[in-house]
């Protein structure tokens, strides 16, 4: 092999020697912003290492600093993510790659930096206990009990030993009870170290676990996994001794679950205190100058991290022209001044004296003799490189050299091959960011498809899908091995393939030395199986060769992409592509056989039609049209129909011969005559002559074709009439409709192929009714012959001919467009019947049980079902007792009867005036549209707060211009229906009022929730708060317009701003302050948070008169968040489903919202003496 092919440092950790003198002033830079990075504190900046250009040598500058700062730092390098909306998820995954990575550089062999970071951390916690003599010299292991004062000193220097040793069985017992492990909180409390887990101990169990378990894969994996922030299953949850409200979700949201994973990156730098700081390197930034959104995000991760983060240095290296010119520039301005540049921090290149020293030290490691050597360095090449230019980049002295070693030109195939070679002696580890390029670039491979990304899917478990062919494929990439998750990602996977527009394949990758799914034991293997075989689910593994291919690939396209190798970027990814299409082709095999609504297998269910409609009734449905044409019109029209029908049939039937047009003409006349007088027009002598000129122009019609044809026999033209086609339609909701109808005509056009022709005796007209009903024929006549290309063509005779032809994309985009919503329409509408009578039989039933169950404990209670209360995802039975039985005591039995009725929850039993009400959830629950909210919405509020539907049937509703009702409190869990209820506010604000009237403030940390308003004017050109900085100047802003506005009411002599607006002076609009997820910022520093709180705990305070509100939303309603002066002032508040009792008690101001159902679920308290209503949010489709 060529010694000098190897151009770019693969691997930081494994750097070939410096070449002296050369970048060492960047390197000494960097280690002196190290130096002054104190325990528990920020840099403030991060440090931005500059290239003139690629192959100055910064991915070998970053693994000079890992070997200058070993047993100094935990040195992370982290590569481009491909996926913005799921950066904190990749960038935790590949930190803890670079943790379990055996460190080159430890004390002893075969430790990983993982194992010494939980090691250090576990050990000065346990060392302040020993030193605050609260476990005494008797209560150690019998090997310590005499050294005391050893054991401490190896605790905060190397305690990894104590877990190594030969008495590390009786350490790990005794470290582990839980009388010592829960003691070591109040080591974090006394260094003021805030965790985001729920409980901080939790990260103590799972350092504990992975250090116990070090020659188990399995149990560590776990302890990863939950480090990794994603679902474990109960079983596991045990093992790990933690508690659920510490483990996410199988259907956690990719915002929810994005954010986890930062907060786990935020916790590993808090936890660094114990160990040693986090060096977190930047490499490869190029790739983030492609997509003006990759570098948004990228600065927004570098801000978020450099704020946020303590015991952590950033270090980012970068080409000169893509920073300045295409990365930087697309970064928010604050993002960007977080950034440090210095000339100091710029890279040079060699001289010559330094270049023929590298170059040697190549050759000799290589093996190459010294005769040969001294020859090759002696060429005339190498001094002509230092003509022009005193020093040149490392990698453009590789380059000549590799071309002057080996003077026979390398392809890009041979490149490859190479660097799949090495691949295969040294494996790269998988990549997830990897192999999402692999994935769009497959995409990209399969001729006639297109590659849409992001593409989420409704439940968010994809990234990205390729479209082709009329359907299109899905693809996700699933790390965890937690069979709710998985079974969570089935159930998308039927849903999806159900949607007109979804996926009819979804394929997720999986990693050769991944865990199995579905595992044997796993209670869900029968929903993946069948998902899996029968229905869309693919779950595709890479073996190890697959992965070392791909890899190999996306190492190419990054080297070319720096400039390590002189091909285009273009012609590379036409060999990526090339290499890629024999596997892209095997993973969409079959797709698009059958359109959506027809592959009934593929789902696994059987066909259930639940309506059947004509073509004409969906066309008046698409139309809202309760009549058709006039009635001559239509009569005229069938008529023709009729005519031309049986003429075509003439043709197949009697025709053998070709004859001449005057023929053909005689034939028509005849029939005609024969149909005119079967509908007793052939008297009307206007109607006749109508009707003859029409036929006239179809016989010259199809002459002209004929002669364009080239063709005698006029049965040549056409394939059929009064072809019968029906199709059924799997809608989003899963129900079928079935449509039927008959097809005019399909004809042969002798230039323009098959047409779908559909006949009028009238003139075009600006309704939509003909295009919508040839669109529907066409997506019938596509069920039956998908393989064969046709396009549409509307024939109008009044009488002369006008047509108007449509193309078969036209007429598909036409029906998803028009058709389709209807058909979903049809199917909610025709649900009242059916289920309605399921339902029925259900209330039943669950009354007779509830009398029973009752009756067994020894209570005689009534449940009458005709009064049962309907409510979109409650059913409220109405319990009759006879005196004497108490509340409590049903109450009681709740856990026994969520058993007795295979319930999720335990059910919320509560009385009511006249009965017991005994809330379950509703089998076939429904939405509250917004829409239908806001129109039955009281009137008369100057600022509503539309908040949804009672049990009963009522719109709850407030308004915040009452003094009653000026602040709100949102509380839930992710998922809960907390996020769309703000919505749903919002949108009801700015419905009804005017921008002149209504000011709003939308703050949203996490930047997804008030996207649809991110350009409205009623923000006064602020714009969505989703900065830290800006949002407290925005409440300091708010805090001095309050002051403002109280100096005027105090100077025109009103009380508050609702006087002064009806008074008639309506210059000062209201504001309203929405904040999503305060307790993200709550629960900064303490610096911030006493900023935080001030200002709300003000405008709460003072606000309501000045015609200022606030509306906050947390989903950790926690003492620490959600304190004593906040919930005083808020007196409003709604509480959606959270996770425990205590957590409602602390928003709502009592328990129960544990038991809510979610999905918009919710208790609401309007203020000191008002009821505890329980109700339904709205949804807003936005």
């Amino acid at each position: 092999m060529n010694p000098f092919f190897s151009q770019r440092v693969d691997d930081p950790w494994e750097i070939e020697p410096a070449v002296p003198g050369l970048n060492d002033l960047p390197l000494h830079t960097i280690v002196s912003f190290f130096s002054q990075l104190k325990p528990g504190q920020r840099l403030g900046r991060a440090l931005v290492v500059v290239s003139p250009e690629s192959g100055y040598g910064k991915s070998h500058l970053i693994g000079r600093l890992f070997q200058e700062l070993r047993g100094r730092a935990i040195r992370v390098c982290l590569r481009p993510f491909e996926a913005p909306e799921r950066c904190w998820e990749r960038i935790l995954d590949r930190i803890l790659a670079e943790l379990a990575r055996i460190d080159p550089t430890a004390a002893r062999p075969g430790r990983t930096q993982l194992a010494q970071f939980a090691a250090l951390t576990i050990g000065h916690l346990a060392a302040d206990l020993l030193e605050q003599k609260l476990v005494t010299e008797i209560a150690l292991p019998a090997r310590w009990r005499s050294h005391f004062a050893d054991l401490c000193v190896l605790l905060r220097t190397d305690p990894l030993s104590l877990w190594e040793g030969p008495d590390s069985e009786s350490w790990t017992e005794w470290i582990s009870r839980p009388d010592i492990s829960s003691c070591f909180l109040m080591g974090l409390w006394t260094r003021e170290i805030e965790l985001s887990s729920r409980n901080p101990h939790s990260w103590i169990k799972v350092f504990l676990g992975y250090l116990s378990h070090a020659g188990d894969p399995y149990r560590r994996r776990l302890c990863i996994e939950w480090i990794r922030a994603t679902s474990l299953d109960p079983e596991e949850i045990a093992f790990l001794r933690l508690s659920p409200d510490d483990v996410p979700v199988a259907e956690c949201p990719v915002e929810e679950s994005d954010e986890r994973a930062k907060e786990r990156i935020l916790d590993l730098c808090r936890l660094a205190r114990f160990s040693w700081p986090f060096v977190f390197c930047f490499d490869q930034t190029e790739a983030f100058a492609q997509e003006p959104k990759w570098a948004a995000r990228f600065g927004y991760v570098v801000a978020e991290l450099v704020d946020q983060a303590p015991n952590l240095m950033i270090v980012i290296a970068a080409n000169q022209e893509p920073w300045e010119k295409r990365i930087l520039p697309w970064m928010e301005g604050a993002y960007s001044r977080r950034m440090y540049l210095s000339p100091d921090l710029h890279l040079s290149g060699v001289n010559e004296n330094q270049a023929h020293l590298f170059l040697q030290n190549r050759l000799r490691r290589a093996g190459v003799d010294s005769e040969r050597a001294e020859r090759f360095l002696g060429g005339e090449w190498f001094s002509e490189l230092f003509r022009k230019a005193k020093m040149i980049g490392i990698g453009r002295l590789l380059q000549e050299a590799e071309k002057q070693w080996d003077r026979k030109p390398r392809t890009l195939s041979q490149c490859y091959e190479e660097i799949l070679d090495r691949m295969k002696q040294e494996r790269p580890p998988f990549d997830l960011d990897a192999l999402q390029w692999i994935v769009r670039e497959g995409g990209h491979s399969l001729p006639s498809w297109e590659t849409e990304e992001p593409y989420p899917g409704r439940k968010k478990h994809l990234l990205l899908r390729w479209k082709g062919r009329g359907t299109s494929v899905g693809f996700g990439l699933e790390r965890s091995s937690n069979w709710r998750r998985w079974e969570a990602i089935a159930r998308e996977a039927m849903e999806e393939a159900k949607r007109p527009t979804g996926c009819q394949r979804l394929i997720f990758l999986r990693s050769f030395d991944e865990p199995a799914v579905p595992g044997e034991r796993w209670k869900s293997k029968e929903t993946i199986d069948v998902a899996a075989s029968r229905g869309p689910l693919r779950i595709v593994v890479l073996k190890e060769d697959v992965w070392l291919e791909f890899a190999a690939l996306h190492h190419l396209y990054t080297k070319v992409l720096e400039g390590d190798l002189e091909f285009s970027r273009d012609e590379t990814l036409a060999l990526v592509r090339e290499k890629l299409r024999p596997w892209a082709e095997k993973l969409v095999a079959g797709v698009g056989s059958q359109e959506v609504g027809t592959d009934l297998e593929r789902t696994g269910r059987s066909q259930e039609v639940w309506q059947v409609l004509n073509v004409s009734e969906l066309v008046k449905g698409c139309l809202r049209e309760t009549h058709g044409s006039p009635w001559d019109a239509r009569e005229r029209g069938e008529i023709f129909h009729k005519i031309v029908g049986k003429f075509i049939q003439w043709l197949f039937r009697v025709d053998p011969d070709p004859q001449d047009p005057e023929t053909y003409w005689r034939v028509q006349w005849d029939l005609a005559k024969s149909e005119l007088t079967k509908a007793n027009v052939a008297q009307d002598v206007e109607e006749v002559s109508r009707i003859e000129a029409a036929l006239r122009q179809f016989h010259t019609n199809l002459k002209r074709l004929a002669t364009s044809a080239g063709v005698s026999a006029w049965k040549e033209l056409f394939e059929g009439t009064e072809i019968p086609v029906s199709g059924t339609f799997l809608l989003q909701s899963g129900r079928y409709v079935r449509i039927e109808g008959r097809v005019d005509t399909l004809r042969r056009h002798p230039k323009e192929g098959r047409q779908l022709v559909d006949y009028k005796l009238c003139g075009p007209s600006s309704s939509p009714r003909d295009l919508l009903q040839l669109a529907i024929y066409a997506e019938l006549l596509a069920q039956d012959a998908k393989t064969r290309s046709f396009s549409g063509i509307l024939e109008y005779y009044t009488p002369a001919l006008i047509e108007r032809k449509v193309s078969r994309e036209e007429l598909h985009a036409i029906f998803t467009e028009h058709v389709s919503p209807v058909l979903e329409n049809i199917a909610k509408e025709s649900r009242a019947a059916r289920p309605q009578a399921e339902l029925d039989t259900y209330i039943k039933e669950t009354s007779r049980k509830l009398e029973q169950f009752y009756a067994h404990h020894g209570l005689a209670v009534s449940c009458a079902w005709t009064n049962t209360i309907r409510a979109p995802q409650v059913l409220r039975f109405r319990l009759s007792c006879p005196p004497g039985v108490r509340v409590e005591k049903l109450r009681s039995l709740a856990s026994t009867l969520r058993v007795q009725l295979s319930l999720d929850f335990e059910p919320l039993i509560e009385p009511a005036a006249g009965f017991i009400a005994v809330n379950l959830p509703n089998p076939h629950p429904f939405l509250l549209p917004w829409e239908d909210a806001y129109r039955r919405m009281p009137e008369g509020l100057a600022l509503p707060l539309l908040l949804g539907q009672t049990i009963e049937g009522e719109i709850l509703a407030r308004d915040l211009a009452d003094p009653n009702t000026p602040h709100v409190l949102v509380a839930g869990a992710s998922g809960s229906g907390k996020s769309m209820l703000l919505k749903c506010i919002v949108a009801t604000l700015c419905k009804a009022l005017s921008p002149e009237r209504l000011e709003l403030l939308l703050i949203d940390p996490k930047m997804t929730t008030f996207r649809p308003w991110e350009e409205t004017p009623y923000l006064r050109d602020r714009g969505l708060l989703t900065e830290m900085d800006k949002t407290l100047e925005a409440l300091k802003e708010t805090v001095d317009e309050m002051d403002q506005r109280y100096q005027i009411l105090c100077r025109e002599r009103f009380e508050s701003i609702n006087q002064r607006i009806a008074a008639g002076k309506t210059d000062i609009p209201y504001r309203v302050i929405v904040f999503d997820e305060f307790a993200d910022w709550l629960l900064k520093a303490r610096r911030v948070k006493q900023q935080f709180e001030d200002r709300i705990a003000r405008i709460a305070q003072k606000g309501r008169g000045a015609g200022i509100h606030l509306i906050l939303a947390t989903q950790r309603p926690e003492k620490n968040v959600v304190t004593g002066l906040i919930r005083a002032n808020l007196p409003v508040r709604i509480c959606f489903r959270v996770s425990s009792s205590k957590d409602s008690e602390i928003a709502l101001g009592k328990g129960g919202g544990e038991k809510l159902f979610g999905k918009g679920d919710l208790f609401c308290n309007l203020g000191p003496g008002g009821n505890f209503i329980r109700a339904q949010a709205p949804f807003l489709d936005t």
